[in-house]
């Protein structure tokens, strides 16, 4: 992590500690993981009196045009609600651009699956600082979470059901058909990946894939990376599919759930016959 975003974050730190409409401060993402590297931008979450959140929403571009030399961007999320809200600050501060991400929880009104999933696990060592208690009691809150749960039988459908019907926008070389097509097989392999290997329960689909599913199962899904090369997608798609029907019988096979073994040979077979990939 840069010097001058911990040296800026300081002193954003240090403005709202004086501010009585703040009452704590977490670190949230990677730093709170200890998976920061000198890549990262800083995640935090600021808790903030019920009374002013709206107020204080309005005013934080304002602390953050003090601590750097020009306010580039700010980009609110579009779930911010009365709850939760969400805000990018890109700012630079000499020649380096610098990354804030900014999470503001409303003191009273935070029971919101999206308000929780932001103190969800919360410890004592994420604290930043805390006035009169108001973490800790929150603390005493916090759910603990738990990993993602699916329905093995139906992404084997869903999978299985889009690659039938790519076989119709390959045929037309409608593009932006099979793009969406793709990104769902991709999806569902994920999902399906997790299904056995999740294991940790904060984090997307992308912190998910890293630190559950093992290293040597990513080419699998890297391989859904696209092109719009017809003759390749066509080929890539197929071992795609291939992978996936392993791993689909491998699971079901350890979770004692029924394989579509006849349905995978025939659409696959359809796949090849129609596509010139036999």
């Amino acid at each position: 992590m840069k010097n001058t975003l911990i040296e800026s974050f300081s002193k954003l730190i240090e403005i709202l500690k004086q501010d009585k409409r703040c009452l704590g401060a977490w670190y949230f993402g990677s730093v709170a993981r200890g998976l920061d590297d000198e890549h990262s931008d800083i995640d935090a979450v600021f808790l903030i009196d019920a009374d002013y959140f709206e107020q204080i929403s309005g005013e934080f571009s304002r602390f953050v045009e003090m601590i750097c030399d020009e306010l580039i961007l700010v980009w609110p999320e579009v779930f911010n609600c009365d709850e939760l809200k969400n805000f990018q600050y890109i700012y630079r501060i000499g020649e380096e651009i610098c990354a804030l991400d900014v999470f503001l929880l409303n003191s009273q009104k935070n029971d919101s699956w999206i308000a929780r999933a932001h103190y969800t696990a919360l410890k004592p060592g994420d604290v930043i600082f805390d006035k009169n208690d108001a973490v800790k009691q929150l603390i005493k809150k916090a759910p603990q979470g738990s990993v993602l749960k699916f329905d093995v039988q139906y992404l084997v459908k869903t999978y299985f059901t889009h690659l039938n019907m790519l076989i119709k926008y390959f045929i037309r070389n409608d593009y932006f058909k099979i793009k969406k097509n793709i990104d769902i097989l991709y999806n569902t392999h994920i999902e399906l990946l997790l299904s056995k290997y999740d294991k940790i329960v904060w984090g997307d689909y992308c912190n998910k894939i890293k630190h559950c599913i093992p290293k040597d199962l990513h080419p699998r899904l890297m391989m859904y990376f696209s092109s719009s090369a017809i003759d390749f997608l066509k080929k890539n798609i197929l071992d795609c599919a291939l992978n996936f029907s392993a791993d689909a019988q491998k699971i079901c096979a350890e979770k004692n759930i029924e394989y579509p073994h006849r349905a995978e040979k025939l659409i696959i077979n359809q796949y090849k016959k129609q596509l010139g990939q036999l």
